[in-house]
Parts: structure tokens; C-alpha cells; sequence
């Protein structure tokens, strides 16, 4: 069913292989997390392929639906790693796994209603970014930074964190809707 919806040479695009990196590096996090340094550099090296691969898509003109899809998993994949890793080290409280999944929940209902459409033909995107999604990202990223490196901005973060989202899945919701009526 996914090679109707998606074909094998979307995959094989430079933007897509970028998001795909992120896969690794989820794999690497836990066997670093306890190393600042080691740390820090495979979150920064899993932030620089987000930007990477969204700047590739647009410069190369490789926009594609599997690319649409590939790097929000890419990046939830990554932040799950890197939260779990951190939970288990006691860097992360509690609370603040869903301070930083709430954009995530917002979005589950949207991403499986939009995956449904496109696996019935609907060639419009699943989710697509926006603005809100990308400062929630960054906040998300931010929080994850704070939990390495400087844990007393850690609350504020994970506050700042959980805003982003909920406005970013506000976001997603309203543009769904909006397209809905259409």
C-alpha cells in the first residue's frame, strides 16, 4: 500500500536521505547522552540535518510527499531518543516528556487522517511545516540543550516547549480544518 502512495525514487532524493540521518543519531543518543560533549554534538548534528534537508527540498525542487512525511517521523524518532535518554539519566523530570510531546499529540489525529487520504489517492500533503511547527521544534530543541548542558533553564524551557506546541498544533488543526471546507 505505501508504494502507491510514495515511490522509491522520492526516497532516494538528497533532502529525504538527509532526514534519514536523523535515524542514526537517534541510535547513537542514548550510547552519548551521559557525555556532555558527545551529547551535544549528536543533537546539534540532528538539528543541522533538519534544516539541511527542509533547505535541499526547496533549493533542488525535491519537494515530496514522502519527504512530508519522512521528517516530522525523522524528528520524533530523534526526540524520542534523546528524551528516553535523558529521562533515564534523571536530566529530564517526568512532566516533561509530555511538556515536549504535546505538539506530537495534537498532531497523531492529523498525521494518520492525512496518511489515510493520501494512501486513497489525495495528493495533498500530509501535514506539511509551518511557522508555528518550526518554532516549536526549536523549542523542543532548546529544552532538549537545556537538559545537557545548563539544567537551570531547564523548566522554563520545557514551559516555552509546551507553549510552542500547543500553538503549533492549534495551527495544524486550523489549516486542516480550513482545508477540509475547500
Amino acid at each position: 500500500m505505501i508504494g502507491a502512495a510514495f515511490s522509491a525514487a522520492e526516497l532516494r532524493r538528497a533532502p529525504n536521505l538527509v532526514s534519514l540521518l536523523r535515524i542514526p543519531l537517534a541510535v547513537a543518543f542514548p550510547f552519548v547522552a551521559d557525555s556532555k560533549p558527545a551529547a551535544l554534538t549528536v543533537l546539534a548534528l540532528a538539528g543541522a540535518t533538519d534544516v539541511l534537508d527542509g533547505q535541499l527540498a526547496r533549493r533542488l525542487g525535491a519537494v515530496t510527499a514522502l519527504g512530508a512525511v519522512l521528517d516530522p517521523v525523522a524528528d520524533k524518532i530523534f526526540a524520542l531518543s534523546a528524551m528516553g535518554s535523558l529521562l533515564a539519566l534523571h536530566r529530564l523530570p517526568w512532566w516533561g516528556v509530555p511538556a515536549l510531546l504535546a505538539r506530537e499529540i495534537f498532531e497523531a489525529p492529523l498525521l494518520v487522517r492525512g496518511l489515510r487520504r493520501r494512501l486513497h489517492g489525495d495528493p495533498a500533503p500530509v501535514l506539511g511545516s509551518n511557522v508555528a511547527g518550526k518554532l516549536a521544534t526549536v523549542a523542543q530543541s532548546a529544552a532538549l540543550l537545556a537538559a545537557i548542558a545548563v539544567p537551570r533553564a531547564l523548566t522554563p524551557a520545557l514551559v516555552v516547549a509546551a507553549g510552542a506546541a500547543v500553538v503549533a498544533g492549534v495551527a495544524y488543526w486550523r489549516r486542516d480544518l480550513q482545508s477540509a471546507r475547500r
